[in-house]
């Protein structure tokens, strides 16, 4: 979808189809991410990332996917262990 011309498509989604019919509303590209400041940001926080694993088994800004609750009580192996995993 990225690198065509959609611009003589029909639009499905009634929502945007009715948003854009407004003079006040400009539909752009998401880009945020093109910026020099963002990728240097990415590219630390990269680098930041690799060595914490290579220092520490561990990452800061780890999401731990093996956090549940059960009987309204919160169990999580990285507050257990202090990482994700075991």
């Amino acid at each position: 979808y990225f690198f065509e011309d959609w611009s003589l498509a029909p639009i499905q989604d009634d929502v945007l189809a009715r948003l854009i019919q407004f003079p006040n509303v400009l539909l752009t590209s998401h880009q945020a991410f093109l910026t020099e400041e963002a990728l240097g940001e990415i590219a630390r926080v990269t680098l930041e990332n690799v060595r914490q694993w290579v220092v520490e088994r561990k990452t800061a800004n780890e999401v731990c996917y093996q956090c549940t609750t059960i009987n309204g009580k919160e169990k999580c192996t990285r507050q257990e262990t202090g990482v994700c995993w075991s």
